[in-house]
């Protein structure tokens, strides 16, 4: 694993205290601050690769910091951290950039995951992934997912483009939305078995689905929304393995 470099901005003493212990003990190098403006300091001096942000705090709320420090250090992974029902800010937040999101208590396994999962060891070939999904919160989601990988990703919204796509390119995976704007993500994915009948699918829903229907389709797994990213790494492992 890389030397990875980590930053935690929340108001909370504890909470600043425990997250750099944790990530330290994972062979992280973490800083923390208390609040926006140090966070925006620090981050005009230093680069982070992982920013973890509160999103409730004072003198500046969560959604105000990452916006600014996405204007800073673009290139950042950056995670939400709450200990509220706050669906409306959590939005906003991925609409900007963030990844994920972080829910007090800490689920202390996933915080450990999250960190490997985003800078593990890459497969010695790319992996070549297509997902095709018409949200663009879930688009730009998978772009900041993979963006550290050794992966060659193709990000397509239409029913067209994927076809296209899966006809002319190798892909060693595809995503697959369930419910698209110009078609069923069951009928798609049927028919991409037809063309390459080895390649691996995961279908993709924010909605319940009978499991029966989507194993019928051909794809190999279910991925509900909002996502696990634990467990699309789990599916990628499989790949590479």
């Amino acid at each position: 694993m890389k030397n990875i470099k980590a930053l935690i901005v929340d108001d909370e003493l504890v909470v600043r205290e425990f997250l750099v212990r944790l990530l330290s003990l994972r062979g992280v190098e973490a800083k923390a601050v208390e609040d926006g403006p140090a966070a925006i300091k620090i981050s005009k001096e230093e680069a982070f690769d992982i920013v973890l942000i509160d999103i409730k705090m004072p003198k500046m709320g969560g959604v105000d910091v990452l916006r600014e420090l996405k204007q800073i250090r673009p290139g950042a992974t950056y995670v939400m951290i709450t200990g509220y029902l706050v669906d409306d800010l959590l939005k906003q937040a991925q609409e900007i950039g963030a990844l994920t999101s972080l829910k007090k208590p800490f689920d202390i396994s996933y915080i450990i995951s999250l960190v490997n999962n985003l800078h593990s060891k890459e497969p010695s070939k790319p992996l070549n992934i297509l997902v095709l999904d018409d949200d663009k919160s879930v688009r730009d989601f998978f772009r900041m997912l993979f963006k550290y990988r050794n992966y060659n990703v193709v990000i397509v919204e239409t029913v067209k483009d994927a076809m296209e796509k899966v006809i002319k390119s190798d892909f060693d995976l595809v995503f697959v939305d369930a419910i698209l704007k110009d078609g069923n993500g069951l009928e798609v994915s049927r028919e991409i078995k037809k063309i390459k009948p080895d390649l691996r699918i995961i279908l993709m829903s924010g909605y319940l689905h009978d499991v029966k229907d989507i194993l019928d389709s051909g794809a190999e797994v279910f991925l509900g929304k909002p996502f696990q990213i634990e467990k699309i790494f789990n599916e990628i492992d499989k790949v590479i393995q």
